[in-house]
């Protein structure tokens, strides 16, 4: 909560994406671990350190396409 009100600083390793990307992907499903990942690089306050955050939607993107070509639909904006 401190973080997402800017009273105190934080940053993480952009790996920290992945790996929240990757777990509830597998527990959950593809569609639910895209909403998540975008939701973790909307969080107020939090800085990513060593990749730019529109590498992450580049990498999205590409989920996409995956899933589409394996029959599989959903939005990503």
């Amino acid at each position: 909560m401190k973080i997402a009100q800017g009273s105190v600083e934080a940053c993480t390793a952009t790996v920290t994406w992945d790996e929240i990307v990757w777990v509830v992907r597998k527990i959950f499903g593809f569609e639910l671990s895209v909403e998540e990942g975008k939701k973790f690089l909307a969080f107020p306050n939090l800085k990513l350190l060593g990749v730019k955050k529109a590498q992450f939607s580049k990498r999205r993107k590409l989920w996409k396409n995956i899933q589409s070509s394996l029959g599989m639909q959903f939005t990503l904006q």
